[in-house]
């Protein structure tokens, strides 16, 4: 159900589909036909931040995700600065 929900694909194709039924997409008449989505291609983000957390694993430290995401977005925090000068 949840990826019936989040699907960009035209629903009554889904649905068809499912019954085995053939259907060329699209319908015109469902709301991804009607209003598609736009569509962000993330990978990059989420290996940039695998990519900090196994080199903070490699260096034995273990942080939570909201220091991972000040330590990408280039933050000045205490915490941040007061790690880097003691590295």
């Amino acid at each position: 159900m949840l990826s019936y929900a989040e699907s960009s694909e035209c629903r009554r194709a889904i649905q068809l589909q499912h019954f085995d039924e053939p259907f060329a997409a699209p319908c015109g008449a469902c709301d991804n036909c009607c209003e598609p989505r736009d569509t962000l291609d993330r990978s990059v983000n989420a290996k940039q931040f695998l990519s900090c957390v196994a080199r903070l694993g490699q260096r034995g430290e273990r942080f939570g995700a909201a220091y991972i995401i000040e330590i990408l977005r280039g933050a000045r925090t205490g915490r941040l600065l007061s790690r880097a000068t003691t590295r």
